[in-house]
């Protein structure tokens, strides 16, 4: 074999050898994340997150549709709101609403006292501010009592200091938005007793993370128990002027379990029955204010 022949089968031999080399490393790079990474990146996402949301006016469009053994035809209200959302801190996160309008009939004038509470919170700001979001209940379809849905409430399952309560597992990668992410399932380890009825309750959900940064880009959160279940899932997105993703959308589902009809004492006519009060929520005109200490409420 001459020389030059000698050396391009060297060079040939050596590219092959490269190649199968680099197998590995790139089978190493696209391989999907650990979960104990990407819980450890939300973990840190979270807690920045938490510091920096400070407090987020917005808009919301807010639509309920309700069906019950009482109203056997599903009925629907459209609400138009301003919200406020902000994090207490250990206490987890808070929101105001003040209705403006209920299928196009005007309520207040007022559009803007929850941004000048988020601007200057006194007494009697935060006063009005509490007084209007319990007032907002009575315009909510169906007469069960139910939270308000605060849509970044589900990010506290996430904190590093609180992952140990709960189970996680990972559940694949997915696209979301031109997002890859990770889907991330959790379980609560313990279980609830609610103080009203003495019914025990289990929260579980879903997480969509980006694993190198940790960010969350949708959430969904079920807390279910004997007469009832409730589940929100939601979305966020980046909004202009602001630095940080904020819930654009969030949707939710309130279904119970009614029971049998009772006529004198006896168990009678019907059996149980379903009740349901769906809500979609939407928001926009977003407007971002420092936490200020009078808006710290345990």
């Amino acid at each position: 074999m001459s020389g030059a022949r000698s050396r391009l089968v060297l060079v040939c031999l050596g590219t092959a050898a490269a190649w199968y080399l680099s197998v590995p490393a790139i089978a190493a790079q696209s391989a999907d994340p650990s979960l104990a990474d990407i819980l450890s990146a939300a973990g840190r996402y979270v807690a920045g997150y938490e510091t920096d949301f400070g407090v987020v006016a917005a808009d919301e469009r807010y639509v309920q549709t309700a069906n019950s053994v009482s109203t056997p035809r599903a009925m629907k209200r459209e609400m138009n709101c301003a919200v406020l959302i902000f994090n207490t801190g250990e206490s987890g996160w808070m929101a105001f609403r003040d209705v403006l309008s209920v299928d196009a009939r005007q309520i207040s004038n007022d559009a803007g006292r929850l941004a000048a509470l988020a601007a200057n919170p006194t007494n009697q700001a935060l006063a009005r501010a509490m007084k209007a979001t319990e007032e907002s209940r009575t315009y909510w379809l169906a007469a069960q009592a139910r939270p308000i849905a605060v849509a970044p409430s589900a990010l506290v399952f996430l904190r590093s200091s609180q992952q140990s309560r709960s189970t996680f597992h990972l559940d694949g990668m997915k696209t979301v938005g031109k997002v890859r992410v990770a889907l991330v399932t959790f379980q609560e380890k313990s279980v609830a007793q609610m103080i009203a009825t003495g019914e025990t309750s289990t929260t579980g959900g879903r997480f969509w993370i980006e694993p190198g940064t940790g960010r969350v880009v949708q959430t969904e959160l079920t807390i279910a128990a004997g007469t009832y279940t409730a589940k929100t899932e939601v979305d966020y997105a980046s909004e202009p002027g602001l630095d940080i993703w904020v819930p654009v959308r969030l949707s939710e589902r309130y279904s119970g379990s009614l029971p049998a009809t009772t006529i004198a004492g006896s168990r009678t006519m019907s059996s149980p029955t379903s009740a349901y009060v769906d809500g979609l929520s939407t928001y926009s005109n977003f407007r971002r204010f420092d936490l200020k200490p009078g808006l710290v409420i345990r």
